[in-house]
């Protein structure tokens, strides 16, 4: 399936998500991507109902490790680049 556009894209791919995993997945990565231009969801803490937002904040282990893995990844990178002689 495709849809054209980059805003029809995302709004797409949210309400597909919302069919394969349900609206609570599809509500929290709209929310993640602070995405909120004409959204089916809530797309700024702000305007978030409170159920998407506590969801947020329970972080499973194994992917709190791994955002921490990859920061760690980018942050060595960019140090890299800024001790490189210009």
């Amino acid at each position: 399936m495709t849809r054209g556009g980059v805003t029809a894209g995302i709004n797409f791919g949210l309400e597909l998500v919302a069919r394969l995993a349900g609206e609570d997945v599809a509500r929290r990565i709209q929310l993640q991507m602070e995405y909120e231009p004409e959204p089916p969801y809530s797309g700024s803490p702000a305007t978030a109902d409170i159920a998407t937002l506590d969801a947020l904040q329970q972080i499973p282990p194994a992917i709190a490790k791994r955002i921490q893995e990859v920061d760690a990844a980018a942050i060595a990178r960019l140090s890299q680049k800024s001790e490189r002689p210009r």
